[in-house]
């Protein structure tokens, strides 16, 4: 029994013993290793700061306090000079019937045309899929962008094209029964519809904004170029108050307007009068704005109060007022490459392992930025020279004992 016993525990030795050893020979020719494909990659460097937008702004009072204001004019929309932005009513319930009365004409008219579009087959299936794929992306967008706008009119927009391809697929849509009815609403509210008792008319072209936020008279655009540090701290620094109900909105009566700041004495070399430069206003859009520098107005203690002038206005932009800014001073451009993964051959050059079948090799890298926004920097792109690393090559993040040739 005892001799049993030894051969057992014998034979657990040796393979425990075998297992070792193997797992040993194993991880000596055994090197896993990570890789991250090599894309290209942009960014700025950027200074980020506060920013005041000043504007010549046009603020439209309200005549008659005890009207109720229906608005012709979208917000953000653009207006003729004269043209009109709202009509006034004597009640709200006057005010409610004649907006519910251009939601059924406009709901009417949409109805009809699907209809149609189902009787005649006129339209190609084709354009309608193409029209429906771009609202889609349109509609993407807008919920992706930092603000939303016009949200109801793309859906609207899109559900119509989706029933106009379901009706030229030959689905049957049959909407007499639903034309009908909401026909029948709208003759009983224009039965009882009364004219408004007056209009507002824009007293310039421009953007208009239904909306006065205070800061309309606290800054100047014709005296912007002379702003002082102090100015615009003090400015940026109120909350003005608005009473209500007082103003119908203003219009923004220029495509031409400013942003102002302060910054500190180092960043002048960056921000030099005259220079050409792009701004990004991360809570408005992501898309940079081309803007001048204008004015670079320094202190006694060296700062700067900067004036920057758009010529581009939009619906986005014309209602803005203190936003956070970031101003792109540089742009980089190349491959990224993240800083762990960076190596120097026996020359001392810069470089990474990159991995080529089973291959490892090494390849040279010129760093262009070294990015402060994360471990990573942008490399130049040599397509010339392919002992550089190139577009889609898969660098080696982690893996051990690397070098020039290794088989794994």
């Amino acid at each position: 029994m005892e001799t049993f016993a030894k051969r057992i525990l014998t034979a657990v030795a040796a393979v425990l013993l075998l297992v070792y050893i193997g797992y040993h020979i194993f991880m000596a020719n055994y090197s896993p290793v990570k890789v991250e494909s090599a894309q290209r990659f942009e960014e700025y460097e950027t200074i980020d700061t506060d920013g005041l937008v000043v504007r010549k702004e046009a603020i439209i009072p309200r005549q008659n306090a005890n009207a109720f204001v229906y608005y012709n004019a979208q917000n953000g929309s653009r207006v003729a000079k004269n043209g009109r932005i709202a009509d006034l009513y004597e009640s709200q319930e006057q005010a409610a019937d004649h907006k519910e009365i251009l939601r059924l004409e406009e709901e009417i008219a949409e109805m009809q045309a699907i209809q149609e579009q189902g009787q005649n087959n006129r339209v190609n299936l084709d354009i309608i899929t193409k029209q429906l794929g771009k609202a889609q992306a349109e509609v993407i967008a807008s919920m992706s962008a930092p603000r939303v706008n016009h949200i109801d009119a793309l859906s609207d927009q899109l559900l119509t094209l989706m029933n106009k391809q379901q009706i030229t697929i030959g689905q049957d849509i049959d909407y007499t029964s639903r034309i009908a009815e909401l026909q029948s609403r709208l003759t009983t509210l224009k039965s009882k519809a009364v004219a408004p008792i007056g209009a507002v008319m824009s007293p310039t072209a421009g953007f208009f904004v239904n909306s006065v936020d205070g800061f309309e008279t606290l800054m100047d655009a014709e005296s912007i170029l002379s702003v002082t540090t102090d100015q615009i701290r003090s400015v940026m620094a109120q909350e003005p108050t608005v009473p209500q109900g007082q103003y119908i909105g203003k219009v923004v009566g220029s495509y031409e307007w400013y942003l102002v700041c302060v910054l500190p004495a180092e960043k002048m070399t960056q921000v030099s009068l005259d220079r050409s430069i792009d701004l990004r206003l991360p809570y408005v859009s992501s898309d940079p704005i081309p803007v001048t520098v204008v004015a670079t107005n320094r202190d006694r203690e060296g700062n700067m109060a900067v004036v920057f002038r758009c010529d581009y206005m939009s619906a986005d932009l014309s209602d803005i007022r203190r936003e956070t800014v970031q101003i792109l001073v540089r742009h980089h451009e190349g491959l990224r490459v993240p800083d762990d993964a960076i190596r120097f051959n026996e020359q001392q050059e810069p470089g990474v392992f990159v991995q080529e079948g089973n291959v490892i090799v090494f390849k040279r890298i010129q760093v262009a930025y070294h990015s402060e926004k994360g471990s990573y920097s942008i490399c130049e792109i040599n397509d010339t020279d392919k002992s550089y690393l190139q577009v889609f090559d898969d660098i080696v993040t982690e893996g051990k004992d690397l070098y020039d040739g290794k088989i794994v």
